[in-house]
C-alpha cells in the first residue's frame, strides 16, 4: 500500500454494502454449488465444481477485501468493486442480482465521495 495523503472521510457505507453483498453473493454461490452437486451426485456419483458459482465465490470474496482500501486509491478501488458487482451479477443469477446491487452501490459511493 502506497502512503498517500492522509484520508479522515470515514467509508463505513460503502464497506457495509460491499461485504452485505459480499456475503449475499457467497451464500448463493454455495447454495446454488450444492444444489448442483446434489443433482450431479444423485445422477453420475460424482460432481465438478459449476463455474458459475466459482465466479460469484471470486467476485464476493474480492468485493469483501477492497473496500478496506478505499483510502489508498479510491478511484481504481471503486471500479474495482463495481467491476466485481457486475461480475456478481454475470454469473448470479436470481440473488447475484441482489448481491451485485449492493457492491455496485457500494463502488459507486466509492467513486462519488472524495
Amino acid at each position: 500500500m502506497k502512503k498517500s495523503r492522509a484520508s479522515n472521510t470515514k467509508r463505513y457505507g460503502e464497506t457495509i454494502l460491499c461485504i452485505a453483498g459480499g456475503v449475499i453473493g457467497l451464500l448463493s454461490a454455495i447454495l446454488e454449488e450444492s444444489v448442483a452437486n446434489a443433482n450431479m451426485i444423485a445422477a453420475a456419483g460424482a460432481a465438478s465444481v459449476d463455474g458459475r458459482a466459482l465466479g460469484v465465490m471470486l467476485a464476493s470474496i474480492f468485493a469483501i477485501c477492497l473496500p478496506f482500501f478505499i483510502n489508498d486509491q479510491h478511484t481504481y478501488v471503486g471500479g474495482s468493486i463495481v467491476f466485481c458487482g457486475v461480475m456478481a451479477i454475470i454469473f448470479g443469477g436470481t440473488f447475484g442480482v441482489l448481491a451485485g446491487a449492493l457492491i455496485i452501490a457500494g463502488g459507486i459511493m466509492a467513486l462519488s465521495r472524495p
